[in-house]
């Protein structure tokens, strides 16, 4: 499952073995756009050879909610993903609170990032 289509929703692709590769473009409500949910996504940025910070936690904290994601690829049984933290908002418009915790150690706090967006955010420090 990634956002393919960059429009803030999940879409799917599915390989039916010995099979054909499918798209599944999910076309609900756009989040973020006429009354639809809300969402964020987090990509990291880690220094060395963790380029992509597999690993890192990431915890969002948001008026009536709150969730903690680990980056990371593999979703299952020759199943991967983007490696990328995302949130379902609902309502909210922002989020108060996102603390990264990267692989090395070092711990980030962001506060009242706005939603509906994908946010690359560089670790910290040389």
């Amino acid at each position: 499952m990634a956002d393919i289509d960059g429009d803030g929703d999940l879409d799917i692709v599915a390989l039916e073995l010995g099979g054909a590769v499918r798209v599944l473009e999910n076309q609900a409500r756009s989040p973020g756009k006429a009354g639809g949910p809300h969402w964020l996504a987090v990509e990291l940025r880690a220094k060395g050879a963790n380029r992509f910070a597999l690993g890192a936690s990431v915890k969002a904290k948001w008026s009536g909610g709150e969730r903690r994601a680990e980056i990371r690829t593999s979703g299952g049984f020759q199943a991967s993903g983007p490696p990328e933290a995302r949130f379902g908002l609902g309502a909210a418009e922002r989020v108060d609170k996102l603390e990264i915790r990267w692989p090395s150690g070092k711990v980030q706090v962001l506060e009242n990032v706005a939603a509906d967006q994908r946010l690359v955010v560089e670790e910290p420090g040389g």
